[in-house]
């Protein structure tokens, strides 16, 4: 019975097999292949279109993305301690303060009570120092004289003793006149040494003089800054305190910007730096949005980062006219190399790549045969590629490269 089965299904399936050969059969007699036509030959050149290759100038850009900050930031600090008395009402963040402005004042009634005693006390010292030099003047007089004296008693002991000498008086008045001599010379000694006392006070009264105007130079100033100003035009980045609170010395009480110039921070990667300098122009683009504005770099460090090969790098920006940069936007910077050259380029669907590298084929010779080139890529911009490995003339495939392999013969057909 088993057997009987196995008998069947090769019957059927060779019955099947015959079905469908006479089925392809019939096919084909119906539907022959068709014959070529007396003098018409099968052509085996692959149809390609080319680009033939001249060298271009070009500007080679690349998009940097970078962080807005303001040109120029403060934070704004208390120079002594006090409490607030006052905050400026255009003191709120993003409003506009001049150079000098008063921004904030604290109680100041402590600091010019200080400030009133050293005055006071730089009037008494320059009073004193104005005694002090009369009397000095009065002193050097009376030394003046006491050595005109001496000088005349010296001349006069010097008769004396000529006289005595001739006999002509005697012993007893040469000794008064000796005697008179030395009297003066005693005085002169002693009026010096008052002279030097006084130049040694009047000494000490300037110097007290002096200190008293520094404690009032400092006291002055201790006044003057109970007054917070703003340090340089800008905006108010933030407030940091409010009127009744407490600060101390070196406590920041506001942050302001400048952002009438803005910088863009941003890196450069090392493969870029050649293409670069100080000055290049460039240009900025808020992301999703047509406007830009023109910049230049201002800064390039001269170390980067070891690691990542980043050098870091700022553009400045005017930023005057509406809308206007804000800090911390991030946006996206488009620098140009310095100076534009002349470059081959190709599309990049022209360009094949294998285990050998990036690739080109050229068409060339007679009867028209393609050439697999091999070319080094440069810069990618504007969906063309810069290569080098391309000889002015060349013609290049652009178009039906995949069925191709270096020597396949070829015709250009219409683009």
């Amino acid at each position: 019975m088993a057997l009987s089965s196995k008998v069947v299904r090769s019957v059927v399936l060779i019955a099947g097999l015959i079905v469908i050969s006479i089925a392809v059969a019939l096919y084909i007699l119906r539907h022959p292949p068709k014959q070529p036509t007396p003098g018409e030959a099968m052509d085996p050149r692959v149809e390609v279109q080319v680009q033939a290759i001249q060298p271009r100038v070009f500007q080679r850009k690349f998009t940097l993305w970078g962080t807005v900050h303001p040109k120029r930031q403060a934070a704004v600090a208390a120079g002594v301690a006090g409490d607030v008395q006052w905050v400026s009402p255009q003191c709120e963040p993003g409003e506009m303060v001049e150079a000098g402005q008063a921004l904030l004042r604290l109680d100041e009634r402590t600091f010019r009570a200080v400030f009133e005693e050293a005055r006071a006390q730089v009037a008494e010292a320059q009073a004193a120092l104005a005694l002090q030099r009369l009397d000095n003047a009065k002193q050097e007089k009376i030394l003046e004289q006491l050595r005109q004296q001496v000088q005349a008693a010296r001349a006069s002991l010097q008769r004396f003793t000529t006289l005595r000498q001739r006999e002509t008086i005697s012993q007893a008045e040469l000794d008064r006149e000796q005697e008179r001599v030395s009297d003066v010379v005693s005085r002169f000694v002693q009026q010096r040494e008052q002279v030097r006392t006084a130049a040694a006070q009047l000494e000490r009264a300037e110097a007290a003089l002096a200190g008293a105007r520094a404690r009032q130079d400092r006291s002055r100033a201790d006044l003057e800054r109970t007054t917070i100003r703003a340090p340089f035009s800008g905006r108010v980045m933030r407030r940091e305190v409010d009127t009744g609170d407490r600060v101390t010395v070196g406590q920041p009480v506001f942050h302001l910007g400048q952002f009438r110039e803005v910088r863009v921070a941003v890196e450069i990667p090392s493969s870029r730096l050649a293409l670069v300098h100080k000055g290049v122009k460039a240009t900025v683009r808020l992301p999703q949005a047509s406007r830009q504005w023109e910049g230049r770099l201002v800064h390039l460090a001269p170390s980067g980062d070891a690691e990542t090969r980043l050098f870091p790098a700022e553009v400045a920006v005017e930023n005057t006219t509406a809308p206007l940069l804000l800090g911390g936007q991030f946006v996206a910077v488009e620098c140009a190399e310095r100076d534009p050259k002349r470059y081959m380029a190709v599309p990049l669907r022209a360009i094949g790549q294998d285990d050998e590298g990036d690739y080109v084929f050229v068409v060339q010779g007679d009867p028209l045969r393609a050439v697999r080139r091999s070319v080094q890529r440069l810069w990618f911009q504007d969906g063309e590629v810069l290569v080098t490995g391309l000889q002015p003339g060349d013609r290049v495939v652009v178009e039906g490269q995949a069925d191709l392999s270096s020597g396949t013969a070829v015709k250009v057909g219409r683009s």
